[in-house]
């Protein structure tokens, strides 16, 4: 999967988590967590928690290319 400057995946910012790939579909993947009962809160507690890493990770590297133009 591919990762990009905010350090999530493209599926975790707009699914809330990671895709099943064809070696998943074959063997559960070791961590999977059961299915809550409250996945609506789940799940937007997980967009939100995606979102504001990769608000941040993009803050970070707006304040370092501001550093290197500034030289």
């Amino acid at each position: 999967m591919t990762v990009h400057a905010t350090n999530i995946t493209p599926n975790m910012a707009m699914l809330g988590r990671e895709v099943l790939l064809p070696c998943t579909l074959i063997a559960q993947p070791p961590h999977d967590a059961p299915v809550s009962t409250t996945f609506v809160a789940d799940f937007r507690q997980t967009l939100c928690d995606a979102h504001s890493h990769a608000h941040e990770a993009i803050q970070a590297t707006a304040k370092t290319e501001k550093r290197y133009f500034d030289k």
